[in-house]
């Protein structure tokens, strides 16, 4: 029965829109495959983490644990979370940083802007 309740929970939360997280081993790999926007998160600031996310358009949608992965951190120059950067095919197009008290002031809205902008360059 435990085995049950448990294959449940982890089912329900890959359902409820939980992003993959990214390590030092797929980072590289994963930003490079179109446009993805990384969320660079740390446990302890899950209240202000962004539960829209998964919400975005036309991207991928990824978190890095700064507390786990301090390399990517650095390579970045994350001081604050949540911070989040869109890439495109690896290269950073836009970052959106947080507030003094560590709270993303930009929207969903302002978020998909920038990967909608990023659409449109294709076509020029």
């Amino acid at each position: 029965m435990k085995k049950y309740i448990a294959l449940i929970m982890i089912l329900v939360t890959s359902l409820c829109g939980a992003q993959d997280m990214l390590t030092t081993d797929n980072f590289k790999k994963e930003i490079s495959r179109g446009i993805v926007v990384v969320e660079f998160w740390a446990g302890w600031n899950a209240t202000n983490e962004c539960a829209w996310l998964p919400k975005l358009d036309e991207c991928e949608v990824y978190r890095v644990d700064i507390g786990k992965y301090i390399d990517i951190q650095t390579k970045y120059n994350i001081s604050a979370i949540p911070t989040l950067i869109v890439f495109n095919n690896g290269n950073v197009e836009k970052q959106f940083d947080p507030n003094i008290m560590f709270q993303l002031e930009a929207s969903k809205g302002d978020v998909q802007n920038a990967i909608d902008q990023i659409m449109l360059k294709q076509f020029e």
